[in-house]
């Protein structure tokens, strides 16, 4: 801002979230993927989900986990994230976009 003025910063702020805002104008939430493939699997009934970590590795201050989802015992998904929760998210973002 103090170099670039408000016109700079503005520019800057709407590069980096527009996507972000636009899926939350759409009523998308963009982080909570493991709710929406819940509601999505609720919609004909019963739902029995369960993540199961497939693995990790990585050294211990930067490990990389990786996750299944799976409904009544049918793999859904697998996503990987630095954090159990991102991977949780990124398994259940593949079982949607599935």
């Amino acid at each position: 801002y103090l170099d670039g003025g408000f016109d700079a910063v503005k520019r800057v702020v709407a590069a980096l979230f527009e996507d972000g805002i636009r899926e939350g104008v759409r009523g998308i939430a963009r982080s909570d993927y493991k709710t929406m493939l819940q509601e999505k699997l609720q919609e004909n009934g019963p739902a029995e989900i369960v993540y199961v970590e497939e693995g990790a590795s990585g050294p211990a201050h930067a490990r990389t986990f990786r996750i299944a989802v799976y409904n009544f015992g049918r793999k859904l998904g697998t996503g990987t994230g630095h954090t159990k929760k991102e991977a949780e998210q990124n398994a259940a973002k593949e079982a949607l976009t599935k």
